[in-house]
């Protein structure tokens, strides 16, 4: 790999000069990234989303996994991307919770076949309410 593109690899997979990697605090209301609405995941690097204010959509545990997503075919989950008012893309990136148990980042995907939004869960961004586990 030539020294520009493995310089700029490493740029973008948030490595700092010391050699450790750098996690940002992200204040950007929506989970805007360069400007963009609706918010685009961010791939070149860790993104800390737990101080991002994301746009929150209804799921279910019991409709999917943390490997393959959950599934938001749900008429609440469908009311609650219909209230975000703009035209939805692949990779945005949304709060799913289910009420009074959990919430966690995710990154929206659209199945053509089924012509349904699934979410796909962002790591480490789970959060427990009321005390569940």
């Amino acid at each position: 790999m030539p020294k520009k593109q493995l310089a700029k690899t490493i740029a973008n997979c948030g490595i700092g000069s010391f050699g450790f990697i750098r996690r940002p605090l992200v204040r950007e209301p929506f989970g805007l990234a360069n400007g963009s609405f609706p918010p685009i995941a961010d791939t070149g690097g860790q993104r800390d989303y737990r101080l991002m204010t994301l746009p929150r959509v209804f799921f279910d545990t019991n409709d999917g996994s943390m490997e393959h997503g959950y599934w938001l075919g749900f008429e609440r989950s469908r009311s609650d991307l219909g209230a975000l008012g703009v035209a939805l893309r692949p990779g945005t990136i949304v709060t799913i919770y289910m009420p009074d148990e959990l919430e966690m980042a995710a990154t929206l995907r659209f199945d053509d076949t089924e012509k349904v939004w699934w979410a796909d869960p962002v790591a480490d961004t789970i959060t427990y309410l009321n005390g569940s586990a």
